[in-house]
C-alpha cells in the first residue's frame, strides 16, 4: 500500500500535514531566482524564528544567517544533486543566536529553480518547547497528492506512514526516499510488512513499547531508540502521530525518524577529544592518554580497532604499545619487535615511516603479532600508519584493525589521519612539556640539575637523612679566565669541571649548578666528608684542555654538615657558602668547615643589615673628610669623603664590613644619595672659606657604588641636587672601581659622561690591584688615577712596588691624567713618590679621616708637609 494510495480530490495535501507536523525540523522553501526569498515555511520556521508566517515569506536567509553566502547555497545543491549539510548559528527571536544544522535539497520541479533547506535544532531536547499537543494539532488524516511528492521525498528525516491492525501492530504503508536509504528497502518491498520487519527496534520492542502507547493512548509520542539494519546499528530519535478515522480511532501512524547517530558519535568524539587534553595538561602519564586517543579513534569508527605502539629511545624495536581493545597476547607479541626492513608489517612501517597494509592477518609468519592477532580476535585486516613529526622524525605507529577483508575507504583514511593528528600533537607536546621541565630544572650547559631541582631534591634528602654534608665549590679565578680566554671556551672549562664532578661523586650523591662557576656536592656519608672533598679538590684542580690552550686552575670548597650545624636548607647553603668565603681567604685552592666563628660572623652580618636600615634616621651615620695633599704646595686641594657608622651598641662599625652589606641590601641608594648632598654641602663651605681668588675650586670626591650606577634614576638625582642647590660640578670628583668599566656598558659610559659634562671629576679607586687593562683608559674619560695602598707601603723597600708607581705615574701623564698615591704613612714613601713624580698624596702621614668640622679647620691651617720645594 503505497502513500500515493491516500488521494482524494476534495481533501488537503497529506504531505503538507505531514511537513506542517513536524515540530523538530524547520522547513523552507526557497525561489533562488530571487535572492532565496522563503515561498513556503512549515509552522516550526514561525516558531523557530518568533514571526508569523506573512512576514517569514517575506525573508532571504541572510536576514537570519549572517554568514550566509548565496553563491555557497547554490553550488552545494546544485554540484551533484544530493543534499548538503553544514552546521552554522540562527539570529531569533530577542536576538539570541542558537546552534542549527542546515540541509539544502534540490526541488525536481520543472520550470523552477527551488531549493528545499531543512534546519535542525542542535541544543538540547530539553531546551527546546514542549510539542506533544502541537503535533496532535497538526496531525491530520490527510492524503497526498503525487504532485507534492518531490517536498515529501526530500524532507531531511526518514517518514513512514504505518496502518494499524486489527491487533494493534504497525503496518508499513509506504515510506519516503530518505527512508529507502536508512533500511535499505525499496518502498514496493516493504509494503504490507510489520514495521519490526524492515525497521527493527534492539532496545525497545513488547507490549509497553511507545507504538503500542501511541496508539493505546491516542497521542503522540518522541523517544531515542537503537535500531540494528542490515549496515550496522543506528541511533535515532524518533516522533509517532496518531491519525484518526471518522469515528476518532488511530487508524495510522505517522513514523518520523531522525538518525542522530553521527551527532552522537561527534559528541562522543568532542567528549573524548577534551578528556585527551585534560589529561594531557593534568600531567597523566602519555600511556594513559594514548588510550584515550585509541578510544577516539573506535568512537569515530565503531567497526575498527585501534593500537599505538612506541618506539624506545633509540629507535631500535617497538617497546610500549597501547591497544585498550585488543588482546593481551597480541601486545605481548608486538612489544619489543624490531624495527627494520625485514621486519613484520608493525616494524617495518616504523622503519620507512611510510603506510603499510594486510589484506590477511593470517597470511603473516606462525607466531608473529598479526598471526596471533587474527587467532585470538578474529579479525582480518589491518592498516599501519606512522606518526611522524614536524621534522620528519618518528614518534609511534597507528595500527587499524577490522574483521573482514578490504582497503579502508574515505571515512577510514580520514579517521586514520584525524587520530594520527591527535596522537601526534599529544606527544609532541608532551615532549615540548618535557623539554620545558628539563630546562627549568638543568642547567643547559652542563646537564647537571639547577638551582631550582638541587632545592627540591636537596629538602627532599634532608626530611629522608638523619645527616648530610654539602659541599660548596667555586673555581678560583674564573672569571679572569673567562675575561681572558672568552666566554666560549670559559664555558667549555665549566663543561669539564661538571664532568668530572659527575666521575668522582657517587651515584647515590647530588651533584648541581649553583651559578655561574659555582658547584654543589651533597654526600650522604658525613664522617668522610672531608676527605672525600679534598679528593675532590685534588682532582678537580689541573689542567684543563680548552680549545688549543692548556689552562690550569684550581677550585675551593667549603663544608656544612646537617644536623650538626644546620637546622635546615638555607642554613646549610649559607653555611656552607661562608666556609667558601672562608677557604677564599685563606688563599684559595683549599677548603674550610663551617664552625662556630664563621657563625658569629653570620649573625653579625644579619643584624647589622637589620641595624643598617634605621641608622641613617637614628643619626649613627656621619660623613669624614680625609684631606689630599699637593705635595709641591703643600696646600689641601682635595678630599675624600668617607662614610662612618657609630653603632649604639657595637661602636665604630668598619666601612669594609657594612658597605658590602649596605649594597647586597639595597640601603646604599639611599645612604650613598645622602653621603653625596653632605659632601655638596661641605664642598661648597670649604670653597666660600678657601677662596684665593685663583678661580680653581677645591673638590670632594665621593665614592659611588656599581649598584648606584645600575638604578632607574642613574645620576639624575645627583646632578639635580647641584642644580636645584646651584652647587657647581666643579667642587665635586666621583670615585669609582676598576670593575664597573669591565663589562664596557652603554648606561655606564653615559653616566659618566654626563658627570664629566657638569664639571665633576672622575677618579679609578685602587687602581693596579683588580683586573686592570690599559683598554678603557682610553674609552672612558678618566681625571685621576689613585694608586693603591699596597704598592705604596712597599715602594721604599720593592723595586718592583716603585717600579710600579713609577710606570702608573708616567703612563698617566701621558693620557692627561693626574695620580693620586693612597695610604702614605711615612716620609720616605713620600719622598719616593715626590722623586717619581707623583705631586697628590693621601695617607695618615698628613691627616686621619675626621669630622667636618675638624676638616674645615684643617683645611684652613697652614700645615707643615714634605713637599718638592
Amino acid at each position: 500500500m503505497s502513500l500515493s494510495r491516500y488521494s482524494r480530490p476534495t481533501d488537503a495535501n497529506l504531505c503538507r500535514a505531514v511537513v506542517d507536523s513536524v515540530v523538530d525540523v524547520v522547513i523552507m522553501v526557497h525561489d533562488m531566482a530571487n535572492e532565496a526569498r522563503v515561498i513556503y515555511a512549515n509552522e516550526a520556521a514561525c516558531q523557530h524564528f518568533g514571526v508569523d508566517l506573512e512576514t517569514l515569506l517575506t525573508w532571504t536567509p541572510a536576514r537570519w544567517d549572517p554568514c550566509h553566502d548565496p553563491d555557497l547555497a547554490i553550488s552545494m545543491a546544485l554540484a551533484d544533486g544530493r543534499p548538503r549539510s553544514y552546521e552554522t548559528e540562527h539570529l531569533v527571536a530577542l536576538g539570541d543566536k542558537i546552534p542549527v544544522e542546515v540541509t539544502l535539497n534540490r526541488l525536481d520541479l520543472p520550470g523552477c529553480n527551488y531549493l528545499l533547506s531543512s534546519i535542525r535544532d542542535l541544543r538540547p531536547r530539553q531546551l527546546r518547547e514542549p510539542c506533544a499537543d502541537w503535533l496532535e494539532r497538526r496531525a491530520l488524516e490527510m492524503c497526498l497528492e503525487r504532485s507534492d511528492k518531490t517536498i515529501y521525498d526530500n524532507l531531511l528525516d526518514s517518514l513512514f506512514l504505518f496502518d494499524v491492525d486489527a491487533d494493534g501492530e504497525l503496518i508499513v504503508a509506504g515510506y519516503n526516499r530518505r527512508a529507502e536509504g536508512l533500511i535499505g528497502l525499496r518502498e514496493a518491498e516493504s509494503i504490507g510488512r510489520r514495521k519490526q520487519d524492515v525497521l527493527p527496534s534492539v532496545t525497545l520492542m513488547g507490549a509497553e513499547s511507545p507504538e503500542r502507547a501511541c496508539v493505546a493512548n491516542a497521542a503522540p509520542v518522541c523517544f531515542r531508540d537503537t535500531l540494528g539494519l542490515p549496515d550496522g546499528r543506528r541511533q535515532v530519535e524518533n516522533t509517532l502521530i496518531p491519525l484518526f478515522d471518522a469515528e476518532d480511532r488511530v487508524q495510522r501512524v505517522i513514523y518520523i525518524v531522525h538518525d542522530i547517530t553521527q551527532r552522537l558519535r561527534r559528541e562522543s568524539q568532542e567528549v573524548v577529544r577534551t578528556e585527551v587534553f585534560d589529561l594531557l595538561s593534568a600531567g597523566a602519564d602519555l600511556r594513559e592518554v594514548l588510550a584515550r586517543v585509541v578510544v577516539f579513534a573506535e568512537i569515530s569508527r565503531p567497526d575498527l580497532l585501534s593500537a599505538i605502539l612506541l618506539p624506545d629511545a633509540e629507535r631500535i624495536c617497538l617497546e610500549s604499545c597501547i591497544a585498550p581493545s585488543l588482546p593481551e597476547v597480541f601486545v605481548q607479541a608486538v612489544e619489543g619487535g624490531a624495527i627494520s626492513e625485514s621486519a613484520d608489517v608493525f616494524g617495518r612501517s616504523a622503519y620507512l615511516k611510510m603506510p603499510e597494509t594486510v589484506a590477511n592477518l593470517l597470511d603473516h609468519y606462525l607466531d608473529s603479532a598479526c598471526h596471533v592477532l587474527a587467532l585470538a580476535s578474529g579479525l582480518v585486516s589491518c592498516w599501519v600508519t606512522p606518526i611522524l613529526d614536524s621534522s620528519d622524525e618518528l614518534l609511534g605507529i597507528f595500527a587499524f584493525f577490522r574483521d573482514r577483508a578490504g582497503q579502508p575507504d574515505a571515512q577510514d583514511q580520514a579517521t586514520m589521519d584525524q587520530a594520527c593528528q591527535m596522537a601526534r600533537l599529544v606527544m609532541e607536546r608532551r615532549r615540548t612539556e618535557a623539554h620545558i621541565r628539563y630546562q627549568a630544572n638543568y642547567d643547559a650547559l652542563t646537564g647537571l640539575p639547577n638551582r631550582t631541582l638541587l632545592n627540591v631534591r636537596l629538602a627532599d634528602r634532608l626530611r629522608k637523612s638523619k645527616q648530610l654534608a654539602l659541599l660548596y665549590i667555586d673555581i678560583d679565578n674564573f672569571k679572569e679566565i673567562n675575561d681572558t680566554l672568552g666566554h666560549h671556551q670559559g664555558d667549555q672549562m665549566l663543561e669539564l669541571v661538571a664532568r668530572r664532578l659527575r666521575f668522582l661523586v657517587s651515584e647515590e650523591d647530588l651533584v648541581a649548578r649553583m651559578s655561574g662557576d659555582e658547584f654543589i656536592a651533597v654526600l650522604s656519608n658525613v664522617t668522610h666528608a672531608e676527605s672525600t672533598a679534598e679528593a675532590l679538590r685534588t682532582a678537580l684542580a689541573g689542567d684543563y684542555e680548552i680549545g688549543h690552550s692548556n689552562v690550569w686552575a684550581s677550585v675551593s670548597i667549603g663544608i656544612a654538615l646537617y644536623p650538626e650545624q644546620a637546622r635546615d636548607m638555607d642554613e646549610l647553603l649559607s653555611y656552607a657558602d661562608q666556609a667558601l668565603f672562608a677557604a677564599k681567604a685563606a688563599g684559595r685552592n683549599c677548603l674550610r668547615i663551617f664552625d662556630e666563628a664563621m657563625r658569629e660572623k653570620i649573625q653579625l652580618r644579619v643584624r647589622l643589615a637589620s641595624d643598617l636600615r634605621t641608622a641613617l634616621k637614628a643619626e649613627q651615620l656621619s660623613v669624614h673628610y680625609q684631606p689630599i695633599i699637593d705635595m709641591v704646595s703643600g696646600r689641601v686641594i682635595k678630599a675624600e669623603a668617607l662614610l662612618r657608622w657609630e653603632h649604639p651598641e657595637l661602636g665604630q662599625v668598619s666601612p669594609e664590613v657594612f658597605i658590602p652589606i649596605a649594597e647586597e641590601t639595597g640601603a646604599i641608594h639611599e645612604i650613598g644619595n645622602w653621603v653625596f648632598r653632605e659632601a655638596a654641602r661641605v664642598a661648597m663651605q670649604w670653597n666660600h672659606q678657601a677662596w684665593t681668588g685663583d678661580c680653581v675650586l677645591r673638590r670632594i670626591s665621593v665614592n659611588r657604588s656599581p649598584r648606584q650606577f645600575f638604578t632607574r634614576e642613574g645620576c639624575d638625582d645627583w646632578l639635580a641636587h647641584l642644580h636645584n642647590q646651584g652647587i657647581p660640578g666643579e667642587a665635586l670628583g666621583v670615585e669609582i672601581t676598576e670593575g664597573l668599566l669591565l663589562d664596557d656598558r652603554p648606561d655606564v659610559m653615559r653616566q659618566l659622561t654626563a658627570f664629566r659634562s657638569a664639571g665633576i671629576a672622575i677618579s679609578l679607586d685602587d687602581f693596579g690591584t683588580g683586573y686592570s687593562a690599559l683598554s678603557y683608559l682610553k674609552k672612558f674619560d678618566i681625571d685621576y688615577l689613585k694608586i693603591d695602598r699596597s704598592f705604596v707601603q712597599d715602594i721604599v723597600s720593592m723595586e718592583g712596588s716603585r717600579a710600579i708607581v713609577e710606570s702608573i705615574a708616567s703612563m698617566a701623564v701621558r693620557l692627561g691624567m693626574q695620580v693620586i698615591a693612597e695610604g702614605v704613612e711615612e716620609p720616605a714613601q713620600a719622598e719616593v713618590l715626590a722623586a717619581i713624580g707623583c705631586r697628590l698624596a693621601q695617607g695618615y702621614l698628613y691627616a686621619r679621616p675626621m669630622p667636618e668640622q675638624a676638616f674645615m679647620a684643617f683645611a684652613a691651617a697652614e700645615i707643615e708637609t714634605p713637599t718638592l720645594r
